[in-house]
């Protein structure tokens, strides 16, 4: 694991608490670690043709006749 070191001002860390500090960088990180999740997955999505995968096809179709009441009104 790797520890990064960061300096904050003295008053500041009064003034808003140091629990709270860690909480928001640790949500920071967790919504940086999600961001890079998902442009990955973005790019691995390319390498799939799901237009013209049969069970892909299938599971729309069998999606829409189970879901599809839902859309039309």
């Amino acid at each position: 694991m790797t520890e990064f070191k960061v300096q904050l001002e003295d008053k500041l860390v009064q003034t808003i608490g140091y629990s709270t500090i860690e909480k928001y960088l640790n949500e920071y990180l967790n919504q940086i670690i999600l961001k890079i999740s998902a442009q990955e997955v973005l790019s691995d999505l390319k390498s799939f043709d799901l237009e013209n995968d049969s069970k892909w096809k299938l599971a729309r179709e069998q999606a829409w006749k189970e879901q599809g009441y839902l859309y039309h009104k």
